[in-house]
């Protein structure tokens, strides 16, 4: 593929962990990129080295996506820079293991605004170009925490139940317009030594249930190719998940704070 004429694909969270290896694999399939992260995160040392590296288009913007100037800037940069936008990845998200009470209220507003309030407004506001752009995809990044109430994780699960909800109702009314909405709800990913600690607190369980970014990115991306709605990465995340649904949600929220309450104990 010309990278010059190709699709372009946006992806939030960008410049580490699960949004880098998303770009990584876009730009190796050719696609240019738009990448979104916050300021001071060496973006574009990230884009030089994926120009170099594959030979596509890259543009960085650097701002908060919970503010409209953020995401204003976002659509302002496509609307000058980009005729396609074949994926749009909403990934960009946050969350710590804590009780509910030992956060700032600040945190927990924090968490509603990246995960839910910009990744739904920064969607709405690039709908019209992915419809004029079809087919095209998006994928969203929910978690396997969508699926249960998560005491000590409670209000970044609860945002990431909203995603999932949210994704596969956008799937539905999409599908018809050419749009395939895919939800992705992994187990753990690798991303910093303050995770692996955790799984490491969390036993075979949390081994089990946790996996290398590249991996989520490959699977997701295969699965919204084949126009899938929901897909839910790695064997034992898929048979929890089925597990789950046989268990009152009550006697599942005693069950998470027993394993987190370990991976509370890791927090750098």
């Amino acid at each position: 593929m010309n990278p010059s004429q190709a699709d372009w694909a946006l992806i939030t969270g960008a410049s580490k962990g699960l949004g880098l290896a998303f770009a990584q694999l876009l730009a190796k399939q050719g696609q240019n990129l738009i990448l979104i992260s916050l300021p001071g995160e060496n973006l574009a040392a990230t884009a030089a080295s994926l120009i170099g590296q594959f030979g596509v288009k890259a543009l960085t913007v650097e701002v908060d996506l919970t503010t409209s100037e953020g995401r204003n800037r976002v659509v302002e940069t496509i609307d000058k820079e980009v005729a396609r936008l074949g994926c749009l990845v909403n990934n960009a998200g946050i969350g710590r293991n804590a009780a509910f009470g030992e956060e700032a209220y600040a945190f927990h507003k924090s968490v509603i605004d990246l995960n839910i309030q910009s990744t739904m407004a920064l969607t709405y506001a690039l709908l019209p170009l992915l419809e004029r752009s079809r087919p095209s995809r998006i994928i969203t990044i929910a978690s396997l925490a969508a699926f249960q109430p998560m005491p000590l994780f409670a209000t970044y699960a609860a945002s990431k139940a909203f995603l999932k909800s949210w994704g596969l109702a956008l799937g539905a009314e999409l599908a018809p317009l050419g749009i395939v909405s895919t939800v992705v709800a992994p187990g753990g990913i690798y991303t910093n030594d303050e995770v692996r600690a955790q799984v490491r607190a969390q036993g075979l369980g949390g081994y089990l249930s946790t996996q290398e970014p590249e991996e989520v990115a490959r699977i997701a991306l295969a699965a919204s190719e084949r126009g899938k709605s929901l897909v839910i990465p790695g064997a034992f995340n898929r048979i929890l998940a089925v597990l789950g649904s046989l268990v009152p949600d009550e006697l599942k929220a005693k069950a998470v704070y027993t394993r987190w309450k370990k991976a509370a104990t890791c927090r750098s």
